[in-house]
């Protein structure tokens, strides 16, 4: 799958646009699913587009203003100045703007930023095309979203690997009874656990370094759309306590995948 973290991606041909890949990048740097477009056009917003309640300040709010187009310190306060009447007060106040990085604008807001917090107001933080770029690449679902044309597209074998990869325990829903699990970022993804009785048991010298020496192996299927996409075998340790991967039988290694599967156990 190509990277995107140097790519020059198209600018967005309109402000909606620009807001909604700006609303959808805050959602991750929040890390919080819940944001509200605030208003709508020819409504006061006090220089808010979106806002929301990023967990690391614990209920209180942020903010965003979404400027398409180049712009100057002389907005950039301006705006600022305008947020100060939003309430409740905001904790960050960001500017996702849609043109190319501006050495002598980031330094005047680094400057404006310092002083602020100094007089214990809210951070002021700026978001160029660049930065943005960079933030979609790391997230597959928005590069699909936003510019599919720049999407690998080999019948998605490599990038639903990827997926994998890339994701944590918590990016997965588990049904224990059913031993499915279902990735909450694309829900055609799903991987099933084989049913206990058509495990067997498994003896290799390996295993016996358990206090319980008990192992069983079975695997997990990856499916996508309910297609087989690869299976990974897995082995019950100690007493059928803990899953780990079937290492290579050679020298004891695994792989990624192996690697995410068993993790998410």
């Amino acid at each position: 799958m190509p990277t995107f973290t140097t790519s020059k991606l198209p600018l967005p041909k309109s402000w909606d646009e620009f807001e909604d890949i700006s609303a959808d990048i805050i959602k991750k740097i929040w890390k919080c699913d819940y944001i509200i477009r605030n208003g709508r056009s020819g409504q006061k917003q006090n220089g808010v587009d979106i806002y929301g309640k990023p967990p690391r300040f614990k209920g209180e709010y942020s903010g965003v203003q979404c400027k398409d187009k180049k712009t100057t310190f002389e907005e950039i306060e301006g705006e600022t100045n305008k947020a100060e009447d939003f309430k409740p007060t905001l904790k960050e106040f960001i500017f996702t703007i849609g043109s190319f990085r501006d050495a002598s604008l980031q330094e005047k807001i680094r400057i404006l930023d310092h002083k602020r917090i100094k007089e214990n107001k809210f951070s002021v933080q700026l978001l160029f095309w660049e930065d943005i770029c960079l933030i979609l690449s790391e997230y597959p679902e928005l590069m699909e979203k936003h510019f599919p044309q720049f999407i690998e597209r080999q019948s998605s074998l490599k990038l639903i690997i990827q997926k994998i990869i890339g994701s944590t325990a918590k990016d997965w829903i588990f049904d224990d009874t059913e031993g499915t699990y279902i990735f909450k970022k694309d829900t055609n993804l799903t991987i099933k656990r084989d049913d206990f009785e058509n495990g067997r048991s498994f003896d290799e010298e390996w295993v016996k370094k358990f206090p319980d020496s008990k192992a069983y192996v079975s695997y997990h299927k990856i499916f996508y759309n309910s297609s087989l996409i690869k299976k990974v075998f897995l082995v019950a340790v100690d007493g059928y306590r803990i899953y780990i991967p079937l290492p290579h039988i050679k020298d004891l290694t695994i792989n990624k995948i192996q690697y995410k599967i068993s993790i998410s156990e």
